[in-house]
């Protein structure tokens, strides 16, 4: 009798085969482990066990059976499947590298169109849709990129500053070639560290495992490069760790250790003692449920209607069938039912037997779950139903619209740390990219800059009269429409010195040079009006008028704001 003290069962097995306990083990341990698993599904659907009764989306234990649960809801259920292509399009139109000098980021946008990056960004945000985490490996070599920034002999720019990127210049690069997505149901986080570094693990199966054992034992015969990239080696886990690895059902002996600079993950928000994060799909799980029960329901009537029953009767109260009647009758009609007529007399009646179908396919059923999961999936919790409808809608697209933003934020985040962050800090590429300043590292943008969802006038409204008032920075006032003031001010510098001198700006409706009105708007340096409005224009730079309507002049504050106080205010 031996005790089989592996984490999973514990419990004793006899050996009666006549074989090596250590022959037998590896087998009875993963039996073992299939046995548990199989337990722990049975125990989260306890009674529930009659013949229609569907487990399709009852919620278990285990993190990875229920990543797998999410997985099939994508699938199988239009609700969901809906939400997760919605959501992507709105977040996810369009993606470019920013930055104030053009060289730096036409080569992150070239580095970008390599990879791939739009499309990886939205794999990563269906696999955080899906299972609240994104795996991802990246494969790394040299490559030379040239600038395709105009090519000019000039040194200076045309606002006449000195150029400070070298035109059409090439820039050989150790970056990013490849990036994929791996399956977040065979990567294990392990290690537990608290404040290092997070360590991954994938769990291989028997053939990866003698692979990596071939590699170490004979590295030159059986070098694999993509194994050695992405792979540190077999990871040993801590007794503490067998016991949990073994309850999520993972076999201890079958870890591979990633290498954190080629692959990490990205979560959805989690604590730093949390191994995984919360998966936010469990929450519509039984919802999913209650709709399988109600289409189920649903089926069992029309597969009823469909396999009706026919019902013969012969004979009446006044003249009842003799048997005879009814065998030849019942003997007849196995060839007289496939016929198109039916030859007897007035007592010959033939019925339909089918369900009643009246409270199948209700709409309002499945409206009101369908509701419930969707609120959920764009991140916007119930409201009470009591409030007006034009307020139930102002505040639930404004949830949601701030949600999306949310996760593309954190998206950004990721994409800027590990793959931006990567290639600016790399000593291999210190003494090309060292041409450039720290301030010119690109920002990753997307398009559209926020997700719009609604457009409440007077919130728009409250937010420019703080800002003209100066109660507003503009930072503030620009993130409150979803662009960035960084950004915004590299754009405005490229713009000053590509197209200035091409778009000639006027402002309309103001007074011609020497005041003359028949030069109105011009763009010859007319004077725009003292007052704001008098001519139906605005001043020209914007500001505040030095004169009110009433043309008088206006008391300041030390600091040069408009003053509502009294003489010597």
């Amino acid at each position: 009798m031996a005790s089989l003290d592996t984490g999973w069962v514990g419990a004793a097995w006899e050996n009666q085969s006549g074989l090596p306990d250590a022959v037998l083990l590896p087998t009875i341990r993963e039996t073992a482990s299939y046995l548990q698993q199989w337990t722990r599904e049975q125990r989260a659907t306890k009674g529930r066990s009659g013949m229609f009764d569907r487990t399709k989306f009852t919620a278990p234990e285990g993190p990875y059976e229920q990543m797998r649960m999410a997985h099939t809801a994508i699938q199988d259920d239009d609700v969901v499947s809906a939400a997760a292509d919605v959501t992507e399009g709105l977040i996810l139109q369009g993606t470019s590298w920013e930055s104030s000098n053009e060289a730096a980021a036409d080569i992150m946008n070239q580095i970008a169109g390599k990879i791939d990056l739009d499309g990886y960004l939205r794999t990563a945000y269906r696999e955080n849709f899906t299972y609240s985490q994104t795996v991802t490996a990246t494969w790394w070599g040299w490559k030379t990129y040239t600038s395709t920034t105009r090519k000019t002999a000039d040194a200076t720019n045309k606002n006449g500053s000195a150029r400070t990127y070298p035109g059409r210049a090439k820039f050989k690069l150790f970056a990013p070639t490849k990036i994929i997505t791996l399956d977040p149901t065979c990567v294990v986080p392990v290690g537990m560290a608290i404040f290092g570094d997070e360590r991954l693990a994938w769990h291989a199966t028997e053939e990866m495992i003698a692979a990596w054992s071939g590699m170490e034992e004979q590295p030159l015969m059986n070098f694999d490069a993509v194994m050695a990239g992405l792979f540190k080696g077999v990871y040993t886990p801590t007794r503490e760790e067998e016991v949990w690895l073994g309850k999520l059902g993972i076999d201890p002996r079958r870890l591979i250790e990633f290498n954190p600079d080629r692959v990490w993950r990205h979560t959805r928000t989690k604590a730093a003692y949390q191994p995984f994060a919360d998966l936010r799909m469990k929450a519509v799980f039984r919802l999913l449920d209650l709709k399988q029960q109600l289409l189920e329901s649903d089926r069992v009537m029309l597969v009823g209607a469909a396999n009706y029953l026919l019902l013969v009767k012969k004979g009446s109260v006044d003249q009842p069938a003799a048997q005879s009647e009814v065998d030849n009758l019942k003997e007849g009609f196995n060839v007289l039912a496939k016929l198109p007529v039916i030859v007897s007399d007035h007592r010959l009646t033939i019925e339909i037997i089918s369900p009643k179908l009246d409270t199948t396919l209700i709409a309002d059923k499945y409206n009101t779950l369908d509701s419930r999961i969707l609120a959920r999936l764009f991140g916007a919790p119930s409201i009470n139903s009591g409030a007006r409808g034009d307020q139930n809608a102002g505040i639930t697209t404004r949830m949601m619209a701030r949600t999306l933003e949310s996760q593309r934020h954190m998206l950004r985040r990721m994409v800027e740390k590990e793959i931006r962050d990567q290639i600016w800090d790399h000593p291999y590429n210190a003494e090309v990219l060292k041409k450039f300043k720290p301030e010119e590292k690109p920002s990753l943008a997307f398009t559209p800059r926020n997700v719009q969802l609604d457009n409440d006038a007077q919130i728009i409204a409250a937010i420019m009269a703080a800002r003209q008032s100066r109660d507003l920075s503009r930072e503030s006032f620009l993130e409150s429409f979803g662009f960035d003031q960084a950004v915004e001010h590299q754009r405005i510098v490229r713009e000053a010195d590509l197209y200035d001198d091409d778009f000639k700006t006027t402002v309309p409706f103001t007074a011609g040079a020497g005041g003359d009105p028949a030069k109105v708007g011009d763009g010859q340096g007319g004077a725009p009006s003292a007052v704001t409005g008098a001519q139906g224009g605005r001043p020209v730079g914007g500001g505040s008028p030095k004169k009110s309507a009433q043309s008088q002049v206006k008391k300041r504050t030390a600091s040069g704001a408009p003053s509502v106080g009294g003489a010597g205010s």
